[in-house]
């Protein structure tokens, strides 16, 4: 958990540094060259582990030898859905909690911004679709969702040129039945970090 916060506390430090610098040199950010230069960079299959947890403080699960490709976009491979079981609260239906422990893996897509591009490497603003599903409660079957918030410090991506090294973080913040939102005695914030162990 302590790299976890480490990395977390880098990377708002990046951030701020690199608000800081956008804001003294009265630059609007990356270019459209620029940023299509940098996924160029970074394109290639990634493998490595996720970490994952409700919470800053409790001590995350490990999910190994998960992969990720970047072109136009990062493409988490076999995303394990079923782990957004542990996400829910002790309240929740335990018809639905089974649905979605039975859940299979899938592909999550996310869309990449730049929120800097500079010699040493990038600092991504990473933009997970919603995960998409159906589960039942003991009293009828609801397509449900399961949103990923994004532009904030947790919700961010670090490439470094010298080595490829690639980190992902991406956070939870809602879960939907139908068009309700339902609240946070229901559904917990997970946060994830992916880490990049070799590129291809």
């Amino acid at each position: 958990m302590k790299r976890l916060r480490s990395v977390l506390l880098g990377v708002t430090a990046a951030l701020v540094v690199t608000s800081c610098l956008s804001e003294s040199d009265g630059s609007s950010g990356p270019t459209q060259q620029e940023m299509a230069t940098a996924m160029k960079t970074m394109a290639g299959t990634y493998t490595g582990y996720m970490l994952y947890s409700p919470s800053l403080v409790t001590t995350p699960d490990t999910v190994k030898n998960i992969s990720w490709t970047i072109d136009s976009v990062i493409t988490i491979k076999d995303f394990p859905q079923s782990i957004m079981a542990k996400s829910f609260s002790s309240i929740v239906d335990s018809t639905l909690l089974a649905d979605v422990k039975a859940l299979p893996a899938t592909d999550l897509v996310c869309q990449v911004g730049f929120y800097s591009i500079v010699d040493e490497g990038y600092t991504l603003n990473v933009i997970p679709h919603a995960l998409t599903f159906v589960a039942s409660t003991s009293k009828q079957t609801y397509d449900c969702s399961i949103y990923f918030l994004n532009g904030d410090q947790y919700s961010m991506g670090l490439y470094k040129i010298s080595t490829s090294d690639c980190v992902l973080m991406m956070n939870t913040y809602g879960f939907k039945m139908d068009d309700e939102f339902q609240g946070t005695s229901l559904f917990n914030q997970t946060y994830f970090k992916l880490v990049s162990t070799s590129k291809n």
